[in-house]
């Protein structure tokens, strides 16, 4: 396959997706023409990556979509791919004030597909955007003329080391005449796994091969052939990993203080703040507060609160101690060569935020086939 393909990526954060499409091939088949967000560090960490001045800083709610249709010298119809991530908070399960269900920021990738007629359209979010919203998404997709797809999907079955139950709705053009097709998992419960299915990633074979670190201690970098002796490093390591001798950052373990260390020291791996004693535990907290992971399976959900153990679990299966913002990045699948710029803050939402680049590139995949029409036309 020799083809090029473009592709727009709005709401895009520190560029997780963009990074699906990009980082996994030695000759990738796209070209970002365009990304868009509105946090001035995403941006920045947007443009480290992936060359300078593709992200622009703008508020999408305030932009036209016309201009840009402009500025790229582009027809409608002729751009392969436009993918939208609009802010979750408002749906999100996790937000303990329920959000607004009336935030309709996921109207912008209506607005802009109207505009260009992309081949492809994604948006994706939390679940609880299609209960509130569904029909006024896939009708109106209808109505410009694509055939629109709902894939409700956890990333721990296509190889991401996390459970992240996440909402996808892929569109494509019915002018295109490609059959319906069904998105097929890869990976499984190693408990009860199918046929032709990998067992999922575990936090083991996600982080494992990373250095020790104590809470408080440095460095924060270190050198891609540095690893554990005698350390298996898995498939989805090496795949994380960039060439030998390369620089690793944000593998600084956070300082915490005394009760946090106590509170870490009394879980076993997989337990969290409920399993506490009583004189540790807390009045009250977030589900899984101070959690460890257990080396044998995916993770839980990370979130913004990577930050703090208080936020979730997020603290080490092996060394009492919250897990480093590079082996956040890994349960996101992000690879290694990735640099964040920012605060901690800053780091901790662009991390929690992102789509995670190993299950963007299940839709890279199926795009490309649909694109040279290797699925089977109607």
């Amino acid at each position: 396959m020799s083809n090029i393909y473009t592709i727009i990526d709005l709401f895009s954060g520190c560029g997780g997706f963009t990074a699906g499409f990009l980082c996994f091939d030695e000759q990738p088949h796209w070209k970002v023409l365009l990304a868009i967000d509105i946090d001035k560090n995403a941006v920045s960490t947007f443009n480290i990556n992936f060359g300078d001045g593709i992200c622009q800083m703008a508020n999408l709610e305030r932009v036209r979509p016309s201009r840009f249709l402009r500025m790229l010298k582009l027809k409608p119809g002729e751009l392969d791919y436009l993918h939208a991530s609009p802010p979750c908070e408002s749906y999100s399960a996790n937000n303990r004030k329920n959000g607004n269900h009336n935030d309709t920021r996921y109207r912008i990738a209506l607005r802009w597909a109207r505009v260009f007629m992309p081949k492809i359209l994604t948006i994706e979010n939390v679940h609880e955007l299609g209960k509130v919203h569904d029909k006024h998404i896939t009708k109106s997709l209808r109505r410009l003329g694509y055939r629109v797809y709902r894939f409700k999907l956890d990333a721990a079955d296509f190889g991401v080391p996390q459970h992240r139950k996440r909402l996808f709705y892929l569109a494509y053009l019915r002018s295109m005449g490609i059959r319906p097709f069904r998105l097929i998992t890869t990976h499984d419960d190693p408990t009860n796994i199918r046929n032709n299915h990998l067992p999922w990633v575990s936090a083991r074979d996600a982080i494992g091969d990373l250095p020790r670190r104590l809470p408080g201690h440095g460095p924060d970098s270190f050198v891609s052939n540095v690893a554990p002796d005698n350390m298996r490093i898995s498939a989805f390591a090496r795949r994380m990993r960039p060439h030998q001798g390369e620089k690793i950052t944000e593998h600084y373990a956070r300082h915490l203080n005394a009760l946090a260390l106590n509170r870490i020291h009394h879980l076993r791996p997989g337990e969290a703040i409920e399993r506490l004693p009583a004189n540790l535990r807390p009045r009250k907290g977030f589900r899984g507060a101070y959690g460890r992971l257990h080396p044998n399976h995916p993770s839980k959900t990370i979130t913004t609160g990577i930050r703090g153990p208080s936020h979730g679990p997020f603290c080490h299966y092996g060394q009492e101690r919250l897990i480093t913002f590079r082996e956040a990045a890994r349960f996101q699948s992000i690879p290694d060569k990735f640099v964040f710029a920012g605060g901690r803050s800053s780091k901790s939402t662009q991390i929690g935020n992102a789509v995670p680049p190993v299950l963007a590139k299940v839709f890279c995949r199926i795009s490309e086939q649909i694109l040279i029409g290797s699925i089977t036309k109607g």
